[in-house]
């Protein structure tokens, strides 16, 4: 029976409901401090743009008119999209939007360029880059043939959230919009509102586009992406999801080989077997990044000191921590923390687990 003095569950937290759950955990990773968007207009004919994609950030094209290909340059690996898709480019590397595939691209550089070089400041740039429609490949009182809002969505830091690392480079959800047509609708046009006020729309407008990119990535995650090693296909494993959720709920508890073996039902060997399989790496490798992408996470934006995110890793010292950081981004903690975020853009990438004796073999 319930005590007087509970709240009646109905009104509480739901998220004492969700909490554990790998799906949620997983989503929570992903933070964006900023987006940049703009409606397209293309007219008929043969067109082709390509663009740049850094590492601290995430494209996402949302097709509303037509039909048109999309690829990445290097590999000449394509995917078709018509009115409803959306096209999601987690990982970094030039891609092209095209009319065909057999078309040589114009760089979005000089796109941008033409249309907006008579501006001055970078804010003019942006406010009208959101305002604007934005023409290519249309004649004056030409018929638009495609139209889409492309997106920019812009990470907390250079290194992606886990759940990213294991995307393919091009997902296409077909049919999205459809069946999800009143909140594309509502949100990507407060997207732009918010997005034409300048700097000062940039938090209301960069709230609503992780909105978006989690519910692209959620039906992702649910419907697609098991054929491959990654971390969306641990999600979907009935044993490994325990662990991830475990260790993402609880990244600086003493997680050892034979407690996470433990937490998945299965034996050692099995579960190191398994996990190596299915995510393409060891379990100690996975408890590092999270552990570490959230200790990069409370020195940039947290006021704890050093010695006390080591322990919130899971690290029985400091020094240990500095260690295991250093090896795995590149730069010690001291130096992240005093130069702040701008420093990140010159950390190196993690490639490889800390070994030490905290870790699971």
């Amino acid at each position: 029976m319930m005590r007087s003095d509970e709240p009646d569950p109905l009104i509480r937290n739901p998220d004492i409901l969700r909490r554990g759950e790998p799906f949620v955990q997983a989503l929570r990773t992903i933070k964006l401090t900023g987006v940049l968007a703009s409606t397209v207009a293309i007219g008929s004919g043969r067109w082709a743009t390509s663009m740049p994609h850094g590492d601290d950030c995430i494209v996402l094209y949302v097709l509303t008119k037509g039909s048109c290909v999309a690829g990445i340059l290097g590999s000449r690996e394509f995917v078709e999209l018509k009115q409803g898709d959306v096209l999601l480019l987690p990982r970094p590397g030039r891609y092209t939007i095209a009319q065909s595939p057999d078309i040589p691209p114009v760089p979005l550089e000089e796109l941008l360029q033409r249309e907006f070089g008579r501006l001055h400041t970078v804010e003019e740039k942006w406010k009208a880059l959101f305002a604007s429609p934005f023409l290519h490949h249309l004649s004056k009182g030409g018929a638009t043939v495609v139209e889409m809002t492309a997106l920019r969505l812009f990470f907390e830091q250079k290194f992606p959230a886990a759940i990213l690392n294991g995307l393919p480079a091009l997902i296409r959800l077909e049919g999205f919009v459809a069946r999800n047509r009143s909140f594309v609708q509502a949100v990507l046009s407060q997207i732009i509102e918010q997005g034409e006020k300048g700097l000062t729309g940039q938090d209301a407008a960069t709230r609503l586009a992780e909105a978006l990119l989690v519910q692209c990535l959620s039906e992702f995650l649910v419907t697609f992406g098991e054929d491959r090693p990654g971390f969306v296909r641990g999600l979907k494993d009935p044993y490994l999801a325990r662990v991830i959720g475990a260790i993402q709920t609880q990244p600086g508890a003493r997680w050892t080989l034979a407690s996470m073996s433990c937490a998945a039902g299965l034996s050692r060997s099995a579960f190191a077997e398994r996990f190596r399989t299915t995510l393409g790496m060891t379990p100690a490798q996975f408890l590092t990044a999270v552990r570490m992408a959230r200790a990069l996470d409370m020195l940039v934006n947290g006021q704890n000191s050093i010695a006390r995110i080591a322990d919130f890793a899971g690290y029985g010292s400091e020094a240990a921590f500095s260690r295991a950081f250093r090896k795995w981004s590149g730069s010690p903690p001291g130096s992240l923390r005093r130069s702040g975020p701008a420093s990140l853009t010159s950390a190196g990438v993690p490639r490889t687990a800390d070994h030490s004796k905290q870790h699971p073999g």
